[in-house]
């Protein structure tokens, strides 16, 4: 009989302990909730409707595969050919720019690349060597800078060197961005690669990003700096969206008239 006492308190201590174990939902005032599995979905269905839909680039599939490959192709043998043809004017241009002021003959500037990946971009230098000192410790002069489209009238700009305008005019200044092609970090034709601050004035889902920077491009060959924003943003977007490799050797063939007879050079 002591035995099975025994074993009854046992049994009543552990039922006591599980009980204190295990919290009541009725003390708890909880109250259990029941969620259909059609409810699940319908909530899932309405978050997907909600939620923003990812941007891919409009030429996403097009400069792919066989498309890019004949891109990169027309870029590095044009640019290839260009760079032996043009070496004795190349050596020229260079000379003239030693001569008439102090500094090195090519200048090199970050601008924005591909996937937002900036690159160091390379011109023939047309400005003093503080070119960026004198712009930034020039307010008057930095806001007549960044309300025309990130440039300057050359009649207005102190940073430029006897012979910069001249190369500017002639384009000249743009042929040392051959080696930028040849690296792979510009294309022949695409957008014009700008400076960090204007690139603010492109949107944030634009497909200016998606390709590479050109040498020339719709922009170039519409008016250059008689282009101004929004237009120009507009003029990349159409480009990119309507992107073909005869596009492209069409654009190269009007840059030809283009830089001989300056339209909107500065």
């Amino acid at each position: 009989m002591a035995e099975a006492q025994t074993h009854r308190d046992l049994l009543e201590l552990a039922d006591s302990e599980a009980r204190l174990a295990t919290p009541d939902l009725q003390i708890l005032d909880l109250e259990i909730v029941h969620l259909d599995i059609t409810d699940i979905a319908d909530l899932g269905a309405a978050e997907l409707a909600t939620a923003p839909e990812p941007w891919l680039p409009p030429t996403h599939w097009r400069q792919h595969g066989a498309a890019a490959s004949a891109k990169r192709c027309l870029d590095v043998v044009v640019s290839v050919v260009l760079l032996v043809l043009l070496a004795p004017l190349f050596g020229l241009v260079a000379l003239a720019v030693l001569v008439t002021s102090p500094g090195s003959a090519i200048y090199s500037q970050k601008r924005m690349g591909q996937s937002n990946v900036p690159f160091e971009m390379l011109k023939f230098r047309t400005m003093h060597t503080d070119a960026d000192d004198r712009l930034r410790n020039d307010a008057a002069l930095w806001h007549r800078y960044v309300n025309n489209d990130y440039k300057l009238e050359p009649e207005d700009d102190p940073r430029l060197t006897p012979i910069g305008l001249f190369l500017r005019r002639t384009s000249l200044d743009e042929l040392p961005q051959l080696i930028n092609v040849v690296r792979g970090s510009m294309s022949l034709v695409g957008p014009r690669p700008v400076v960090l601050p204007e690139f603010e004035e492109f949107r944030a889902d634009d497909s200016y990003r998606w390709v590479k920077p050109g040498i020339t491009g719709p922009w170039q060959v519409s008016g250059r700096c008689n282009v101004h924003y929004p237009e120009r943003g507009q003029i990349v977007d159409d480009y990119v969206e309507n992107w073909t490799l005869l596009a492209d050797i069409k654009i190269l063939a009007q840059t030809i008239p283009t830089v001989l007879f300056r339209r909107g050079a500065h």
